[in-house]
Parts: C-alpha cells; sequence; structure tokens
C-alpha cells in the first residue's frame, strides 16, 4: 500500500488471494494494486511470481497476439500488468528469466513475425528489454553473443521505434551500460551490427526505417571511443554511408547522414569513457581531433553539396507569419549548412594540421559566399540559419589563414555586407517593414572583427583602415548597438555598473548572473525616481523599541495597546456585536505622549493605530493591567439577541 501506519493499516485484496488454495495469476492480474505490491516487495506474492511456469504465462502475455474471441482483460489489461511486473525490476523474477536461455527464446520470439509488429506488444517488448539490459547487463549481453542472429532480427524491425530504442541502447546509448559495462559492448565490433544498419539506409525502406537507423547510427557515433563507434568512423564504413546519400531523390537519406557525420565530428564531446567505466575530462592539450580520414571523406562530399546551396528556381511557397518564402530554406539546405559550420568549427578547434586541405575545398567551391548570400539577402529572419553562420564565420575568422580570409574580405565583402546591412526589412506579402532577425549576429561579427584587429590580425588591419564604409558604421551603427547592448549602463534593477564588460563571448552566458544577487541591496535606486521612503522605513526599522507604557498613564485613564492587540479587540467585537464602536479624536495624540518614566517618546516615532482611542467605559470597558507593560484583558458585552 502507499500508506502503512500503526493502527491505520487496511490489508490488500492480494493477502486474502494468497491465502487461498486454487487462486490463478488471473486472479492476481485482475486486483488493482499488484504493482504496487510488487514494488512494496511484498515476499509471498514474488515467491508465487517467481515460479517458472507463472513467469512463462507472463511472458506469452506479451509476445503472444489475443485469440480473435477474447476478452478485453486478455486484450489489453494482462499484457499491460505483466509488463509492469517485469519492470518492477524484482531479482527473483529476472532470476527465473536468466536460468536457461528458454524463456529469453520465448521472450525474442516476437521478432519472428512479419513487419511490422504490433505496436503494443512491440512497446511492451522494447519495456523488458530495457529492464533487462539496465539490470540484467552481462546476462543479457552473453546470451546476445550466443544468438547472434538475434541481432538482424532486431534490425530487421527497425521501421519499428519500439525495437529501434532496444537497439540504440544495446550499442551503448544508455550512459549507465557505457560508463559501468563497456567491456560487454566490446563483441558489437566483431559483428555484422554495423552493417546490417547501414544496409537499412537502402531507398527501398522506408521513411520510419530511415530515420530510426540513422537516429541508431547517430547513438553510436555518440559513444566515441568505443570499438564500434571507431569501425563507423572508418573510411569503408563511411563511403558505405555516402553511398546512400548520393542515391537518387535522396534528399532525406542526405539529411540523416549529415547528422550521423556532425555526431562524429561533433567538438562538444569533452570526455573520454575509460575501460574502467568512469568518465575522465580531457585536459585542452590532451584533447585529440577527429581522425584525418575522418576529416578527408567529409571534405571529399562538399563538392556534391555544396552546389545544392543556392536557389534553383523552386515555386514552392511557404507562408509564415511575417511573409511568403519563395521557396522555404528546406531541411536540406539547413544541414548542408550545418555540416559546414560543424566541420570548419572540428578542422580549426580540435584538428589544426587539416587546415589547408580546408582551406582549399572552401575557396574551390565558394561555400562561404553562398552561405552568405543566404544569410543577408535570402533569409533575414531564419534563426537557424543565422546560428550556423555565425558560427561558421567566427571559425573562420580565428583560423588565421589569410587566403581564406582574404575570400572572405573581397570575394564575400564581409565588411561591405555588415556595415550596409538594413536594420528593417520588408517581407513580401507583409503590410509593414519589421526589424531583421540578423542583426544581434552582426554585431556580434563587428565586434569580433574589431577585437581581431586590435589583437594584431595584419588581413583585417589592413581591410578595416581602408573601407571608409566600415569605419563610418563602427563609429556610429556598432557603437550605438554596443551602447544599448551594454548591460552594465542600464537601470532598474539590471547589473550594477561594477560588472566586467570585458569578458570573452564564450564566457558571457556562464558568468552573467545579471545582478540578481546584488539586487537587495541597491537602496540608492530608489533617489532615481525622487522616493527616499525607503530609507526613511529602513532607518525606522532599525531603532530600538519604546519604554514601556505606564499602568495610569492617559487622560481619564484611556489604555492605549499596541496595533496588533487593537486588532485581535476590533475581531472579537465584531463577533459579538456586530459594530465596532470606537472614539478617535485629535486629542488621542496628546495623550499617547506620556511614558511610565515621565520622558519624551523618542523623535519620530511613529506607533501604528497611533489615533485610534478605545471606547468610553459604556461602550467597551477596561481593566488595569496585572503587570506593566502587558495588555488590559477586554470586557465586552453580552452578544445582542435579535
Amino acid at each position: 500500500m502507499f500508506w502503512r501506519s500503526a493502527g491505520f493499516t487496511q490489508p490488500s485484496p492480494i493477502e486474502g488471494i494468497l491465502e487461498r488454495d486454487d487462486f490463478t495469476l488471473e486472479d492476481i492480474l485482475d486486483e488493482d494494486d499488484v504493482i504496487q505490491e510488487c514494488k512494496s516487495l511484498n515476499t509471498r506474492l514474488i515467491v508465487f511470481l517467481r515460479h517458472r511456469a507463472i513467469v512463462e504465462k507472463l511472458i506469452r502475455y506479451l509476445v503472444e497476439p489475443p485469440p480473435e474471441d477474447a476478452d478485453v482483460k486478455r486484450r489489453y489489461k494482462y499484457p499491460y500488468v505483466a509488463c509492469e511486473i517485469f519492470t518492477c525490476e524484482i531479482d527473483g523474477v529476472f532470476s527465473t528469466i536468466f536460468d536457461g536461455n528458454e524463456l529469453l527464446d520465448l521472450l525474442f520470439s516476437l521478432l519472428e513475425r512479419p513487419s511490422p509488429l504490433p505496436p503494443v506488444l512491440a512497446g511492451y517488448f522494447a519495456k523488458v528489454m530495457n529492464s533487462l539490459l539496465s539490470r540484467r547487463t552481462a546476462d543479457s549481453m552473453q546470451y546476445l553473443q550466443g544468438r547472434q542472429h538475434l541481432l538482424g532480427s532486431l534490425v530487421k524491425h527497425l521501421g519499428t521505434t519500439s525495437v529501434a530504442e532496444v537497439v540504440m541502447q544495446l550499442v551503448g546509448a544508455d550512459e549507465q551500460i557505457l560508463m559501468f559495462h563497456a567491456d560487454s559492448l566490446q563483441w558489437l565490433a566483431d559483428t555484422s551490427l554495423l552493417e546490417l544498419i547501414l544496409d537499412s539506409l537502402a531507398p527501398e525502406n522506408s521513411p520510419t526505417t530511415h530515420a530510426n537507423a540513422a537516429e541508431v547510427l547517430t547513438a553510436i557515433a555518440r559513444t566515441l571511443p568505443s570499438a564500434l563507434a571507431n569501425q563507423l568512423g572508418s573510411p569503408m564504413y563511411l563511403q558505405r554511408l555516402f553511398q546512400h546519400a548520393q542515391a537518387p531523390g535522396s534528399a532525406c537519406q542526405q539529411s540523416l547522414v549529415l547528422d550521423v557525420c556532425m555526431a562524429l565530428l561533433d567538438p562538444k564531446r569533452a570526455a573520454l569513457f575509460t575501460r574502467t567505466g568512469f568518465m575522465e575530462p580531457m585536459d585542452n592539450g590532451a584533447q585529440t581531433g577527429p581522425p584525418a580520414n575522418l576529416i578527408q571523406c567529409c571534405l571529399s562530399q562538399l563538392e556534391t553539396l555544396v552546389p545544392q546551396l543556392p536557389t534553383m528556381g523552386e515555386k514552392k511557397i511557404q507562408y509564415t507569419t511575417y511573409g511568403e518564402l519563395l521557396p522555404p530554406l528546406g531541411t536540406l539546405r539547413l544541414k548542408i549548412v550545418e555540416f559546414l559550420s560543424v566541420l570548419v568549427r572540428a578542422v580549426v578547434y580540435r584538428a589544426p594540421k587539416m587546415k589547408e586541405e580546408l582551406q582549399e575545398e572552401l575557396l574551390r567551391l565558394d561555400a562561404l559566399h553562398k552561405c552568405l548570400t543566404l544569410f543577408f539577402q535570402e533569409f533575414p529572419f531564419h534563426s537557424l540559419l543565422h546560428n550556423h553562420v555565425d558560427g561558421l564565420l567566427m571559425a573562420v575568422l580565428e583560423s588565421e589563414q589569410t587566403e581564406l580570409l582574404t575570400h572572405l574580405l573581397d570575394r564575400c565583402q564581409l565588411l561591405n555586407a555588415l556595415a550596409t546591412a538594413p536594420e528593417t526589412v520588408h517581407p513580401k506579402g507583409s503590410k509593414m517593414a519589421m526589424r531583421a532577425g540578423n542583426m544581434g549576429h552582426i554585431t556580434r561579427l563587428g565586434n569580433k572583427i574589431q577585437d581581431l584587429a586590435a589583437r594584431g590580425c595584419e588581413v583585417l588591419i589592413e581591410a578595416t583602415a581602408a573601407n571608409d564604409t566600415w569605419k563610418e558604421w563602427v563609429g556610429t551603427g556598432l557603437r550605438d548597438r554596443n551602447t544599448v547592448e551594454n548591460l552594465s549602463s542600464w537601470q532598474c534593477g539590471r547589473p550594477s555598473e561594477d560588472d566586467s564588460t570585458n569578458e570573452s563571448d564564450a564566457d558571457d552566458d556562464l558568468r552573467a548572473d545579471f545582478g540578481l544577487t546584488s539586487m537587495g541591496n541597491r537602496s540608492g535606486d530608489y533617489h532615481r525616481y525622487g522616493d527616499d521612503s525607503g530609507d526613511k522605513d529602513n532607518d525606522d526599522e532599525d531603532e530600538e523599541d519604546d519604554d514601556e507604557d505606564d499602568d495610569d498613564g492617559g487622560e481619564e485613564g484611556a489604555l492605549y495597546i499596541n496595533s496588533t492587540e487593537v486588532l485581535a479587540s476590533l475581531d472579537f467585537q465584531s463577533a459579538h456585536t456586530g459594530f465596532v464602536s470606537l472614539n478617535i479624536g485629535d486629542q488621542a495624540n496628546s495623550d499617547s505622549s506620556d511614558d511610565s518614566d515621565g520622558e519624551d517618546a523618542p523623535a519620530g516615532r511613529s506607533e501604528p493605530f497611533e489615533d485610534i482611542k478605545l471606547p468610553e467605559e459604556d461602550e467597551v470597558l477596561l481593566e488595569e493591567p496585572e503587570a506593566p507593560g502587558m495588555a488590559a484583558p477586554l470586557n465586552l458585552p453580552p452578544p445582542r439577541s435579535g
């Protein structure tokens, strides 16, 4: 049960069933709290469920379709509850499954059915296999290693997403398996698993199979430096991978193949999994870039990818919230630009020995000019495209390749493009002009060029000094944008003035806290609006409490109590009488000035409710307090009848 306490325990119906001599598995599955009892490790229930015949019957609910004349429970409830029992990961039940291979053979018999598999049963199979691979990794791998033909059965059903998830966990997409059972994955590199997955990208297969196969390959690529990932990065397998992308009418396959290649080139992998299973951070000096053969293979594919970037007279129109796109950018062209960005950053930052080959290909194919045309002229509101082109240009500017920088400044006219980029554009089909969506990237690129020129880049120094349009824009447009975007000059709770403004762009998001830690201590901000009440209130709160009031002070014996007591008495009186009678007069100010020791009250003291005087004797009677400084008890009239 969810809640068990002494004296409040309610026995589960499962206990009553287990007391009987003639109960069946279906009687247990019919109870709603059987899953909770399994999670609570009910001993008697686990002893029953771990029997081999019971486990076999549970597995048959998962892999055998119900008969046509079966009732609702057999169709839906029993398979669902059986799956949930296995996902409770009970050691006794798992031990029965791995006691011999017969039960596992029965579980994998689902894969012998023709495609597509029943989606419900495939989902149950995937959940059980994920639990087995997570809890009994070594035993599961040992079973699959002895029956390698099951790998082909799994790949055959990659069109079923649930089976694809099992394959992903099998190849090491699960971090737990990759960290603690890395040795168990070594045998996969000696099988034909990778070849079978690559064959799933063939044009005759369905788009769902292509997408799932590419996702599995991407998961393999992100397990570097595992044996299977190193095998995928070899020239032979990369060539087979790109062959599927070059097939006629294979735009979708091209995008998926580029995803796999970007996973192999991904510069964000900052840790390696050692054979001991623990993740060790890599030193900056010890970081190894992607293999040269991988980069060479990717560079060889640019000849077929870059020519697809220009718009080729397409007539398709896409309507957006800001206007019409004729034609839209499309997934393939966006992937090509992203692939260029990842490839250039991987070479510049992690494999500098390949800079010359990269420069030669980019210059020969005029790739930078095509990307800048998309950035400045055709898609001023495509933020994903802007981000990829921004990363590409940043890497090129920092590459220190003279010919590539000269090409970027002369052929691409980067300085003039940045300086003359319109701040507002009028999209086709729109009734009004809008601010261009790439202005933030333009400001960032302009600041980067100025920063590199200040550091001594000769090519940029000469180009910026000889360009009058650039110098005018730096002195006006860029300076104005930097002034607006200078966070330290903002008011109203923004970062304080002593915040550093010279941090690098890479550390801005990590270090900036927008002054949230200092907002509570900035009392001077109140003076900006001509309001000094904040300081006065703080001064009043810091003063010491006044002396205690005298017993018999005040005119006509009227006693004054604090605001809390007044509110309490008023609530009580209103509850009994339905009304509150108070005498409020100007003399209250003079009556409250007498203290018990005869001294004046502190200057500037402002007591809450000091203008409120308690009613006269005929309205509310007050008795003298028994001790100094204590509030007097209230004698209230009885409630009115009627």
